[in-house]
């Protein structure tokens, strides 16, 4: 147990058996002596070394993988003639490193998630910013274009005006002028019917002289 799990994982799997599994457990898989711990440094490491390999694995194969590796260790331990004691305790042994496992990458998982979430959570504030920005560039350049139209419009109703009122300037212009010119026509033909008329009584009363 100690060369398989490590000491401290040892000291934890043995904790939890109850002691009907005491009992069927040999009593030399439960010391925990010197030499297993200098002479396992090793091979605990490439057994958690294995277990993480497993665990890095991407997407839901990972508890298939470790579940169809203990199977095979169990079809070898049965085939090597061991009791059924020890298989008993191996199958514990089992399953106690696939719930490592499954929780080692549970927590992965669970990180993994807390980083997307974070990731999203950033993204959406930034596009939030750029919206923000965006609709406020947006809003200067319509107040920019409807300034520029209700200029163009005001400069377009005042030449209106302006030609409406010139139009009528030169046609009351236009009217006076007429009138005046008619009236100083009338004016000068009565002067020279007033001359002509009084030639003519000037030169009757000359003659009748």
């Amino acid at each position: 147990m100690a060369r398989e799990l490590g000491p401290e994982l040892a000291n934890i799997v043995i904790d939890t058996l109850e002691p009907s599994q005491r009992s069927a457990v040999q009593p030399d898989r439960l010391e925990l002596s010197d030499e297993h711990s200098t002479q396992s440094r090793h091979d605990t490491e490439a057994v958690r070394g294995q277990i993480h390999e497993h665990i890095l694995q991407i997407g839901g194969n990972v508890s298939h993988r470790v579940d169809g590796y203990w199977r095979k260790r169990l079809k070898q331990t049965a085939a090597a003639g061991i009791s059924s004691d020890e298989v008993d305790f191996i199958k514990f042994d089992c399953r106690q490193k696939i719930g490592i496992a499954r929780d080692e990458e549970r927590k992965r998982y669970d990180a993994l998630l807390e980083e997307m979430e974070a990731r999203l959570e950033k993204r959406f504030w930034e596009e939030k910013g750029n919206l923000h920005r965006s609709y406020a560039e947006a809003r200067q350049l319509w107040g920019k274009f409807v300034c520029q139209k209700v200029r163009k419009q005001a400069k377009d109703m005042l030449c209106k005006i302006a030609s409406y009122y010139r139009a009528k300037l030169e046609r009351e212009v236009s009217g006076r002028m007429k009138q005046e010119k008619d009236r100083i026509i009338k004016e000068m033909e009565q002067i020279v019917k007033t001359a002509v008329d009084s030639e003519g009584v000037m030169f009757w009363n000359f003659g009748v002289e």
